[in-house]
């Protein structure tokens, strides 16, 4: 897998998000997404194009490679998968899930994702899994931060 930094990776996210919803992604649209300068996203979409993840020309829409669709989706992923862990596990309040999951969606190696996956397969699908869940609940409860 292509290397990206979180910041590209965030670019890719939203130029994903931008294709599936309205079918392109301009750099004005990128700009406005990302709270930067339509300048900013032009440098930053010439260093992805370097890389390969994106096809950018200026004045065009802007489209991902298949390498940087591997990579916006496997972000998209990631970040579901965190956001679900702190909501449905951790009982974090979904706003706050939302914003950490953002921060922490560059960091997550495929390691820890898979645990993360297996635990949270664990915690749904086990009778055991289940009944730590619970507990742990109950004892949030008990510290009077319920989730």
């Amino acid at each position: 897998m292509l290397s990206a930094s979180p910041t590209q990776e965030d670019y890719l996210e939203v130029i994903l998000r931008l294709l599936e919803e309205r079918g392109n992604a301009r750099v004005r649209d990128i700009a406005h997404e990302l709270a930067v300068h339509k300048s900013t996203v032009s440098a930053t979409l010439r260093m992805l194009a370097a890389k390969n993840l994106v096809s950018y020309a200026p004045y065009e829409a802007v489209s991902l490679t298949p390498d940087g669709r591997n990579v916006a989706e496997g972000v998209l992923r990631r970040h579901a998968m965190i956001k679900r862990f702190l909501v449905e596990v951790l009982g974090v309040p979904e706003e706050f899930a939302e914003a950490t999951a953002c921060r922490l969606e560059h960091h997550v190696g495929p390691t820890v994702a898979q645990r993360i996956e297996a635990f949270l397969s664990f915690v749904h699908r086990s009778p055991a899994g289940r009944r730590i869940h619970s507990e742990f609940h109950r004892y949030l409860r008990k510290k009077g931060s319920a989730p």
